[in-house]
């Protein structure tokens, strides 16, 4: 029997401003991919369409959970799909790049500079799998029905 791979589980500790003071304790974001059910299509469901992910009950998302400390998850977590999931990981990459908007803000200390080139380079790799995997799907097509033959 082949061995179940866990989804991705992962958080981000936020920045504190003050470690001292345990009212300012840093929120937490965790991010995880999940399943979760939904209402049936229209049509039902043919042989060709259950070689798809999304072809049955379950859809896969990616929720998103604030909360104030890693063991206690927020009552309202978000659950993205996919696409939505980038789009939200876009707005945040426009919003650090804001960060450098030359009229405002300063240089970084190297140190930084280094540490953020290192995530860049991690999320680039990360990105190209990404694009690979959905290539690798029919997404070089994607207003053509995937199980037509003109793929």
């Amino acid at each position: 029997m082949p061995e179940y791979e866990q989804p991705f589980s992962d958080s981000v500790e936020g920045w504190n401003p003050d470690p001292g003071d345990l009212t300012r304790w840093p929120n937490t974001v965790r991010i995880e991919a999940v399943e979760e059910y939904q209402v049936q299509s229209v049509g039902g469901i043919t042989a060709a369409d259950t070689m798809y992910a999304d072809h049955g009950a379950l859809r896969h998302l990616v929720e998103i959970d604030t909360h104030y400390k890693p063991d206690r998850p927020g009552p309202y977590p978000v659950r993205l799909t996919r696409v939505d999931a980038l789009r939200l990981v876009d707005a945040v990459l426009a919003a650090v790049d804001d960060t450098f908007n030359i009229g405002r803000v300063g240089a970084l200390r190297p140190a930084e500079a280094t540490e953020l080139l290192a995530f860049v380079r991690e999320a680039a790799d990360r990105l190209a799998r990404l694009r690979e995997h959905a290539e690798a799907d029919g997404g070089t097509h994607p207003m053509t029905d995937p199980t037509s033959e003109e793929c």
